[in-house]
């Protein structure tokens, strides 16, 4: 129970740095404003979690008498034939037995998707429940923000810490809506979106490259973190695809165009076209091959050899949810990328595990080297006004964020290539 309390305190706590908020906002209307899952919904993945334990024999003997047996065992009427599968819980007045583990979870996992709970293993069925519960962890990232004067102060309106604006929306005078137009008036919005506070944003425009050779799975990096589900059958790369990502780092909006390269060792002469201009570079890995891992180090010389400028390198070692077939141990990857002053992380394209922090880290290092290194070539200019590249990339502005958005959405979903 303590365990619970801290939690909430916690999430509170970082709601409160983020938005600017009172202490003493409720956690879950703070989650609600930040898009964030809420403390019920962890609870709910945590309870499915161990249903699914307790259904599948992976808990001791004794905790399986706890299950209940499902209505096809029962002597069931001819209205519980419906859900033979569902697990049959006992009606009960009594409040707290109603609320107790068993009955509560029972209940829930009866709720859930048939394809959920025949999942093939335990780390299927986490990921596949992280999917549909915790659905708001597709949502882009940022982290806490500095000084948005004007953001703050139309939170705390819009949060009902001004009578006067709660009682204009009671009487249906004032419209719920932003000025933007947009249906919903979230911080997140305020952060993420809304071209009204375009000039209170520091936009920061970068090229981020993959090289590796292929089959390591980092096109299924890529996929994931622009919040698909995991897919054993992803085409090999052909020449180089294009995504962008958006985020909210610090105070500024980090727009990251990444160009993943194809690994076979036919296009390997068209990679320094892409790379020469390049400001961070992952090199991805499979931790259950050596080969791959032996192979990073040519092409950190061809990007000593043809890159201009500094950049930023992010040594990714994907697959992690295969340790028990490890050939390269962290520490001697972790050892590597310090000798060649890198980032180093672990990643699983099939857990969704460290992607999210990977992308963070480099954003982060990109941001602190356009702040130390003017030669550096990274881009920092006001989110008021527009950018063009030489490549007639990012097109940014108040007049054409929602056509920018659309265009962005279409590709990460479709991934251009270049040679398809």
């Amino acid at each position: 129970m303590k365990s619970i309390e801290a939690k909430i305190v916690v999430l509170g706590a970082q709601g409160c740095l983020t938005t600017g908020a009172m202490k003493g906002t409720p956690s879950t209307r703070l989650a609600q404003e930040l898009e964030w899952d809420s403390l019920a919904s962890r609870r709910h993945y945590h309870s499915m979690v161990m249903m699914y334990k307790l259904t599948n024999g992976l808990v001791p003997a004794h905790l399986q008498s706890l299950i209940p047996s499902t209505r096809g065992e029962q002597r069931s009427t001819r209205l519980q034939l419906r859900n033979t599968t569902h697990l049959h819980v006992p009606r009960c007045r009594t409040k707290v037995y109603r609320s107790s583990f068993i009955p509560h979870a029972s209940t829930l996992w009866n709720q859930l998707p048939q394809r959920l709970k025949e999942a093939s293993t335990l780390n299927n069925f986490k990921r596949m429940c992280k999917d549909y519960l915790l659905t708001s962890m597709q949502h882009q990232a940022y982290r806490r923000l500095g000084s948005r004067h004007y953001n703050i102060l139309a939170t705390r309106l819009r949060m009902d810490w001004s009578p006067l604006h709660s009682t204009l929306h009671l009487m249906k005078i004032k419209d719920k809506l932003c000025s933007c137009g947009a249906s919903s008036e979230t911080v997140a919005h305020y952060l993420l979106h809304c071209p009204l506070y375009n000039s209170q944003r520091n936009v920061l425009a970068a090229t981020v490259h993959q090289l590796t050779q292929q089959r390591v799975g980092k096109t299924s990096v890529v996929i994931r973190y622009v919040g698909k589900l995991f897919s054993k059958h992803v085409s090999p790369t052909i020449g180089a695809s294009f995504f962008t990502f958006k985020m909210t780092v610090d105070d500024y909006r980090v727009k990251l165009q990444l160009w993943d390269t194809a690994g076979q060792e036919r296009f390997r002469s068209m990679a320094p076209m892409y790379y020469r201009k390049a400001n961070a570079a992952l090199l991805v890995y499979d931790i259950t091959c050596r080969e791959s891992f032996e192979n990073i180090q040519s092409w950190v010389d061809e990007l000593k050899k043809n890159v201009e400028g500094t950049i930023i390198m992010c040594v990714i070692g994907n697959k992690k949810d295969l340790a028990s077939r490890r050939e390269v141990t962290r520490e001697k990857a972790e050892q590597y990328a310090d000798s060649i002053n890198a980032l180093y992380y672990e990643t699983s394209a099939l857990t969704n595990d460290g992607i999210q922090e990977a992308f963070l880290q480099v954003s982060l290092s990109l941001i602190k080297l356009s702040q130390t290194d003017k030669s550096s070539g990274l881009t920092v200019y006001d989110g008021s006004a527009s950018l063009l590249n030489a490549d007639g990339i990012i097109e940014d502005g108040m007049g054409d964020m929602n056509n920018h958005r659309r265009r962005t959405d279409s590709e990460n979903s479709n991934s251009a290539s270049c040679c398809s």
